[in-house]
């Protein structure tokens, strides 16, 4: 079993899928991020969360962005927090946070609900976008992929697809009162799971299995353990495809 200080030095030195989407956006200085789609929201809120981390402009769509804010920063969040991230709900606030994306994230994992509508729609009213990330579950959401990649593609945008299986945890993985460089969500994502046994299993994935395994240059399927990860494999394929073309 891994001590605190073992965990720590593998978060400490794990890529985070901001970082490699703010190296993405080839000559264009990437700033701004919205995450979106009707995917797990542990890997939208992990990502967005993640995107602030590295000093980008984050914001995100999903369904009760107080519950959301609670989930990134914890129960006793102060409104310094709640100011960090920029969480709407609606088509209005969709609106608002793709008007100047330079960035998006769509997270289809999980629910298998991402449609190529959705996808065409997204894109459409995202005129600043620049770079585009693409979450989805293995085997699913063939139609979606290809409206994405032929809307990017018209409009010569980067459009990367990563296939994840099942998705565990998304919480800090650490325990009540230990301080750590977070990665993931607040305890809150731990302490309303009141399902007990996937309760422990969220906190052990979070605690002792994260990581990821990727190979550039052939398709990209992965075991992803933790939902940050899941944006971040697919943000290191836009990397690594701006890098080769620069």
């Amino acid at each position: 079993m891994q001590s605190s200080q073992q965990i720590r030095h593998q978060r400490d030195n794990m890529p985070s899928c901001s970082a490699i989407l703010l190296l993405a956006a080839s000559a264009h200085a990437l700033t701004k991020v919205a995450v979106l789609g009707p995917g797990d929201p542990w890997v939208s809120l992990n990502a967005a969360k993640t995107a602030h981390k590295q000093g980008l402009t984050s914001s995100i769509a999903c369904n009760k962005p107080g519950e959301a804010q609670k989930m990134l920063w914890g129960a006793d969040l102060t409104a310094e927090d709640e100011a960090k991230i920029k969480v709407v709900e609606g088509a209005e606030g969709i609106g608002e946070i793709l008007e100047d994306a330079e960035g998006l994230i769509i997270s289809g994992a999980g629910f298998a609900g991402l449609t190529g509508n959705y996808c065409e729609t997204v894109l459409r009213n995202a005129p600043a976008c620049t770079s585009v990330a693409i979450c989805v579950e293995a085997g699913k959401n063939a139609d979606a992929i290809d409206a994405a990649r032929k809307a990017c593609a018209e409009r010569s945008i980067p459009c990367s697809v990563l296939r994840v299986h099942e998705l565990r945890g998304g919480g800090p993985g650490t325990n009540k009162g230990e301080e750590m460089e977070d990665l993931g969500l607040s305890r809150q994502f731990y302490d309303t799971q009141f399902d007990f046994p996937k309760f422990q299993a969220d906190e052990y994935a979070d605690k002792f299995l994260l990581g990821v395994s990727v190979r550039m240059r052939r398709p990209l399927y992965m075991r992803a353990l933790h939902p940050v990860l899941a944006c971040w494999g697919a943000v290191r394929v836009l990397h690594e495809r701006c890098a080769s073309t620069a």
